[in-house]
């Protein structure tokens, strides 16, 4: 279910539906936060150094696609930008 939200966020982006791709990236990045709250539930003994690794990796994941997803929306401003050269009709005439 995650990975549709990931590749729907990535589709979304892809063809400029930024603020319904930012919504998909934040959903999608709290689930990698909340990640390191398997440890809410046992002790650091319990996991295995591979178990403890991935959850780290997670937990910095999410909190680089939200880092991204805050940076585009906030600092870059992408959704202000005008629609790609390729997504424009060009005049015939000016050929």
């Amino acid at each position: 279910m995650l990975t549709a939200v990931g590749i729907a966020a990535y589709w979304l982006y892809k063809f400029d539906q930024l603020w319904l791709a930012y919504g998909c990236l934040e959903l999608y990045s709290i689930t990698g936060l909340a990640s390191p709250g398997h440890y809410f539930h046992g002790s650091w003994a319990q996991f295995s150094l591979k178990m403890h690794l991935l959850i780290q990796a997670d937990g910095l994941a999410g909190l680089a696609i939200l880092g991204f997803t805050t940076w585009s929306a906030l600092v870059a401003k992408e959704w202000q930008r005008k629609p790609h050269a390729s997504s424009t009709q060009t005049d015939p005439k000016s050929s």
